[in-house]
């Protein structure tokens, strides 16, 4: 079954010219899986692109009643998201800036060329478009930087347009109303409540400059915090890379202590080993009986004794106390009491063995290959980075790194796997997520041997971006890294 040819308009005043460019591009279309629809004002065009399902518009710029950028300006308001080609004379300075505020970089000199108008319609038809809306600037910027794709963005915002040129990841070219090059690409950064439209192609135009896209991003972000300092919107500045304090590091620069280890069991496992029943040993309440030891009270000779609750998780084996038969001669000792069993649940969890194939050597190499990769996807919405051994807590790669910081979440980590086994919970997975005041997330990754963690400022980096593109990445490249 044939694809659904697609639909070109073409918009001109001069009825002869519109017919022989329709008559001309008819038998191509056929061939190249189009049709031609025609319009000699920019009214019929409207009226066209209400009633069709219109994949192209090919218009000229002059014309009486509604002209072209009256055409491009209405699509634009009612956001039809279709291509559009300029057929114009040479256009003036003005035109020209007129039409990069439309977003219409695609122009063709009168007279056209019917060859080149049919090579400008399948090359227009066969790229990949994309509109985005709600999303910010930056966010989406790093997932054209990190997929590292060759495009032309168009983006708005109220009354301004801009335009941006990649190539491979890297800025080539920038432009908004009389900026261009980095000073243009940062204010399109900053755009509020913007609409990009981005047009996967080949034919990128250049200005001369080469800049990776999340350099730019990260440099803009940092701009725009500046500027909001000097105006006094926000109240604190924030500390450069490699000066960030955490609230919770609470210890600066030096290692936390060594966990005591406790000599009294916890309150809970005291109450579960007093409440369970413990064997009883029946004292006769007639016939001869053993005399207590001097000095011992009469209060610890009951008629029926228990077996002492112990405090401990291993209960004290009880003295011996010796019996007497029938003809009053002392017996043997009976048996001491055996150790009271842990509940299942109250079991401490078996170690993992040298077998675990995340147990072994990490590539540091690799891992900071990992960082450097998560680095790029998440910008300037990763405040810091950390791999570390599970053995020690200290860092053996990373980004900005936290060695106090990992030594908690070491800590924290240790506790929460510990509680999940003892009450019967799956263990943890992939990795875990807390959301902390001031926009900040971190997420902890369990790798065997290893861990890693990561905290980001939510303004910066998008939630969606973190959990769906650059964690699961972050997570293989440092399970890649364990496995050499």
């Amino acid at each position: 079954m044939s694809a659904e040819p697609k639909t070109v308009l073409v918009v001109d005043d001069e009825p002869l010219f519109v017919r022989s460019l329709a008559d001309g591009l008819r038998p191509l279309g056929e061939r190249d899986g189009f049709v031609v629809l025609t319009a000699t004002n920019g009214r019929d065009a409207v009226a066209a692109l209400q009633s069709e399902q219109v994949d192209l518009v090919l218009t000229d710029l002059r014309m009486p009643g509604m002209d072209g950028f009256q055409l491009i300006s209405w699509m634009i308001a009612q956001k039809r998201n279709v291509p559009v080609v300029v057929m114009t004379a040479m256009p003036s300075l003005e035109a020209r800036v007129q039409l990069r505020q439309t977003g219409a970089f695609t122009v063709l000199q009168k007279p056209v060329d019917l060859a080149e108008v049919h090579k400008c319609i399948v090359s227009e038809l066969a790229v990949r478009r994309v509109r985005v809306e709600g999303l910010a600037t930056s966010a989406f910027l790093q997932l054209v930087s990190m997929e590292r794709v060759s495009c032309v963005l168009t983006i708005r915002s109220g009354t301004r347009v801009g335009h941006m040129g990649i190539v491979g990841g890297d800025l080539v070219h920038a432009e908004l109303e009389d900026r261009d090059g980095l000073a243009a690409a940062h204010a399109l950064v900053g755009l509020p409540d913007a609409v990009i439209e981005m047009v996967e192609r080949e034919d990128v135009p250049k200005s001369g400059i080469v800049v990776p896209l999340a350099e730019v991003v990260l440099d803009a972000l940092r701009s725009h915090d500046e500027q909001a300092r000097g105006e006094g919107r926000i109240t604190a500045p924030p500390s450069a890379p490699g000066e960030i304090e955490l609230e919770f590091d609470l210890l600066k620069s030096k290692r936390p202590p060594p966990l005591e280890v406790e000599t009294t069991p916890p309150p809970a496992l005291v109450a579960v080993l007093a409440s369970a029943k413990a064997p009883v040993v029946d004292t006769p309440t007639s016939g001869p009986r053993s005399t207590p030891q001097a000095g011992t009270p009469k209060s610890a000779w009951p008629s029926s004794v228990p077996a002492p609750a112990a405090p401990v998780p291993t209960p004290r084996e009880p003295a011996p106390r010796e019996t007497n038969d029938e003809r009053g001669l002392p017996t043997s000792a009976p048996p001491p009491i055996p150790p009271l069993p842990l509940p299942p649940a109250l079991q401490a969890p078996p170690l993992p063995t040298n077998e675990d194939p995340l147990m072994n050597v990490i590539s540091v190499e690799k891992a900071n290959i990992a960082v450097t990769k998560l680095r790029e996807s998440l910008g300037a919405g990763l405040v810091a980075t950390d791999v570390w051994n599970v053995d020690d807590g200290m860092p053996i790669a990373g980004f900005n790194s936290q060695p106090v910081a990992t030594a908690l979440f070491n800590r924290i980590t240790d506790v929460i796997s510990e509680t999940l086994a003892e009450s019967g919970f799956p263990a943890l997975n992939k990795y875990y997520l807390l959301d902390l005041e001031g926009d900040k997330i971190v997420v902890v990754i369990p790798l065997g041997k290893y861990r890693a963690g990561m905290l980001v400022d939510k303004k910066k980096a998008q939630l969606g971006v973190v959990v769906s593109v650059a964690l699961p990445k972050y997570v293989n490249g440092l399970e890649e890294a364990i496995r050499g």
